[in-house]
């Protein structure tokens, strides 16, 4: 007979490695395999309740024989009828509870009831209040909470090691936020994203925060939005309305991503942004004149969508002088002259740049379309290093989505 070498592997390997890749149901399972095997589920490192888990004779019995240590705990659900609303919201708290208790470092809790709806007050489709029970996991490293209501008791005193923390499709209707960011001294990401905002005043304030997202905020008249983080790399602002003000209080902010350029409108001149993203963007060429404020721009990524018939190449004049851009990449999804002409643009406006980037639609009749090439190779350069290195793009496969892993880099990415 065959020697079993996979149950000759150590506890850890079998729980952490193994066991883990599976659904919980699927990993208690396993137990009838061997009896190697039997109790390896009582180990498992990452609890994770889906909705098919998530009954109270279930969740009891794993939580009264799990005895070893717990890293992360998972919970995410749909349910069907408002009637099942307080007895989730007990076994909620059991959870968070037990996880308390054995020092857990992840939390994250999805209700995903509605997972295209967004919040409004007073909603009975969303009205799972996050537990008091989670307040006490003062060992978290990082949280994330999508479609629960969030009130922080009164005797909340911050999450000492909480380092990163993402907020979706909540009301934010009081001083809430502030308070999580500004009581939790270790926190250098935070994204706050499909939130329903009924505040106009909104101030985040955390000594180490580095990373910080706003996205998707479509229901709100009227916000001035107040970042004072002292070590603030990175912010992302994406699909926000006309009406957000933007104010960032951080001389060290070196990478800013929007969707609108009127958030670029508000900021100081005096800034050290080094490099600017702007993504689908639709609005004319000369608008693009904001970015004259910009006096230490290094380098610029545009994704532009079509044109209106009033933007032409002639609306390119307006352009600011980036005197220290060296890096520039477009995204076109066409080869017509409106929307190629930002390209020449740069090209034109840029004494330093070293390197521009078109990235173009992967079709036959734009690759081997000579009379394109041929203008996008002969425009104008006021740098005599200026290079262009012409990518294609397989599909449009670039999107923006709401980060909800513990992923250093919650960014999108493009597939080239």
């Amino acid at each position: 007979m065959a020697r079993d070498r996979l149950s000759a592997l150590d506890d850890t390997l079998l729980s952490g490695h193994i066991l883990s890749k599976l659904s919980l149901r699927d990993a208690v399972r396993c137990s009838i395999l061997s009896r190697r095997w039997r109790s390896l589920w009582i180990s498992l490192p990452h609890l994770k309740f889906s909705n098919d888990d998530f009954k109270e004779k279930i969740v009891d019995n794993i939580l009264f024989f799990h005895h070893a240590e717990l890293e992360s705990l998972e919970i995410s659900l749909i349910y069907r009828y408002l009637s099942e609303e307080r007895n989730i919201s007990r076994l909620i708290w059991k959870s968070l509870r037990a996880a308390s208790l054995k020092r857990v470092e992840k939390i994250t809790l999805k209700n995903d009831t509605f997972s295209l709806h967004v919040p409004r007050p007073g909603d009975v489709r969303t009205a799972l209040h996050i537990p008091t029970s989670l307040f006490s996991c003062d060992c978290l490293t990082f949280l994330a909470i999508k479609c629960f209501q969030l009130k922080l008791p009164s005797y909340f005193s911050g999450f000492r090691y909480l380092k990163t923390c993402f907020i979706l499709s909540i009301n934010i209707i009081d001083d809430m936020l502030e308070q999580l960011a500004a009581k939790c001294p270790l926190l250098e990401r935070l994204t706050v994203g499909c939130c329903r905002v009924g505040i106009k005043f909104l101030k985040i304030s955390a000594i180490n925060l580095k990373y910080f997202d706003f996205i998707g905020n479509l229901h709100t008249n009227w916000l001035r939005l107040t970042v004072n983080c002292p070590k603030l790399v990175n912010v992302q602002i994406y699909d926000c309305p006309p009406t957000l003000r933007l104010e960032l209080n951080s001389s060290r902010v070196l990478h800013l991503s929007v969707t609108e350029l009127h958030v670029l409108e508000g900021l100081s001149s005096r800034n050290s942004l080094r490099k600017i993203t702007l993504f689908g963007l639709s609005t004319s060429v000369p608008s693009l004149t904001v970015l004259g404020r910009f006096s230490n721009l290094e380098e610029l990524c545009i994704e532009i969508k079509p044109f209106e018939a009033a933007s032409s190449a002639a609306g390119c004049s307006n352009l600011p002088q980036m005197t220290k851009l060296k890096e520039g990449s477009v995204r076109v999804s066409g080869s017509d002259e409106k929307e190629i002409a930002p390209l020449g643009c740069l090209l034109k406006n840029s004494h330093f740049v070293q390197t521009m980037t078109p990235t173009l639609p992967i079709c036959t009749e734009y690759i081997h379309e000579q009379s394109f090439l041929k203008r996008l190779l002969g425009s104008n350069r006021s740098s005599g290093q200026a290079t262009i290195l012409i990518t294609a793009k397989y599909g449009e496969k670039h999107k923006r989505c709401l980060p909800f892993s513990d992923d250093d880099d919650t960014s999108s990415s493009d597939d080239e």
